[in-house]
């Protein structure tokens, strides 16, 4: 796979998920689960992560993200899957802050 011109490619996205992993303490997985018909096909990209550190009954926290391939925003399927990335880490970013904050 060679490095896109027109955006992320599965380099970039590699590199999000180790970057999104060891700043929140996290583990960060793609699934992927294919929909649509023969005709359309589509894609549903999900990124779910998962607190490493446990509370009484199970992980801290949490998190999944999902988007479906093909869509208007994204014309890659990388592309698709790097904005699925960028939005789980805002959810992740934003439920830090509030724990910070004292609100959850």
């Amino acid at each position: 796979m060679g490095k896109s011109m027109n955006g992320p490619d599965m380099v970039d996205i590699t590199a999000y998920l180790v970057a999104i992993d060891n700043m929140n303490k996290c583990s960060t997985s793609l699934l992927l689960l294919v929909g649509g018909t023969v005709l359309a096909p589509s894609l549903s990209v999900t990124v779910c992560s998962v607190s490493n550190e446990c509370g009484v009954e199970g992980p801290k926290w949490t998190l999944g993200t999902s988007y479906q391939w093909p869509n208007r925003e994204s014309k890659t399927f990388a592309g698709s899957v790097y904005r699925a990335l960028v939005e789980q880490d805002k959810q992740i970013s934003s439920r830090s802050m509030q724990e910070e904050l004292g609100l959850t």
